[in-house]
């Protein structure tokens, strides 16, 4: 199959595996599953720095939109906001606050388009909205009835969407708290969201293997998209609302065209689950991460 991305770069992290990573060009962060942050350039293939965040892995990472901070989740429960404003080749990296969220691991954090609010998904079945700035619980949202691992909060910043375990995806009004529907479609755990920069569509990646793609406003199903052999542990969606990107258990980054469903390549190269896919801004650079620990670092022409 022609696909236009040709590995770059292998980059290899020796603090275990890859469970989340964010691209802020040139540099990757990495969550790592002993609790480190890893900092890479992508442009010399250097290792900027590591430093200790959480006690246990970090499932979960997330960049504001200007890429001034940065938000981790840990298995310690714990939230933590991260200063990038100094720059990522700074030595320090500074921690500008810690939130103790949830007294399971948060497996999940997505922040609002406006930078203000973080919510956070753990393996308590809850999701909780937090205030960014002064670490204050807003609102919690109850109603899944096993852990959430996927968050996702739309581009207008009035929906925010989980999904669970328990295999169903919730999609709830942040300023009320409401319940606004259920969606149901996925045999297993929904593993991963992502909502298109146009907010029009939805997209789950399950524990069985496929893609379900929704439209935001009326939940109603679009098309199922089939092609990966294990759970879909990681999916974004490129800023031009034309192609999802989704990280597989079966090895493998595969790319999608979002109107059609076609199969537009398929990336092989980790020897391990991938669990995180990134890509940027315009498109040309994409970023895999897996349990072998290795961040792979693809380009596009």
């Amino acid at each position: 199959m022609n696909n236009s991305f040709t590995l770059a770069t292998t980059l290899t992290e020796e603090s275990g595996e890859i469970l989340a990573l964010a691209l802020s060009y040139p540099y990757i962060i990495v969550g790592n599953s002993n609790g480190s942050l890893s900092i890479w350039n992508i442009t010399t293939s250097g290792l900027t720095r590591t430093l200790p965040a959480h006690q246990g892995s970090i499932p979960s990472i997330t960049l504001s939109q200007d890429r001034k901070y940065l938000v981790t989740g840990g298995e310690d429960g714990l939230i933590k906001i991260w200063d990038l404003a100094i720059g990522l080749e700074s030595p320090t990296l500074p921690l500008i606050k810690t939130i103790s969220a949830h007294n399971n691991p948060v497996l999940a954090v997505a922040l609002s388009p406006d930078g203000k609010k973080i919510a956070s998904g753990s393996w308590d079945k809850t999701i909780k909205l937090w205030d960014a700035e002064t670490g204050q619980l807003l609102k919690t949202f109850i109603g899944h009835e096993q852990l959430v691992d996927a968050i996702a909060v739309s581009p207008d910043g009035k929906i925010l969407v989980s999904g669970s375990k328990d295999s169903s995806i919730k999609l709830w009004n942040i300023e009320t708290g409401e319940l606004i529907r259920t969606l149901k479609g996925h045999e297993l755990s929904v593993l991963s969201l992502a909502i298109s920069s146009n907010g029009e569509i939805l997209a789950s990646g399950s524990a069985d293997g496929t893609i379900a793609l929704w439209k935001l406003k009326t939940g109603q199903p679009i098309r199922r998209l089939s092609g990966h052999t294990d759970g879909v542990w990681s999916i974004t969606i490129t800023s031009d609302s034309k192609t999802l990107i989704s990280g597989s258990w079966d090895k493998t980054v595969k790319l999608w065209d979002l109107a059609t469903g076609q199969l537009k390549g398929n990336l092989k190269g980790h020897s391990g689950y991938v669990n995180a896919v990134s890509i940027s801004p315009d498109g040309k650079t994409l970023v895999s991460g897996g349990w072998d620990g290795q961040v792979k670092v693809w380009k596009h022409p």
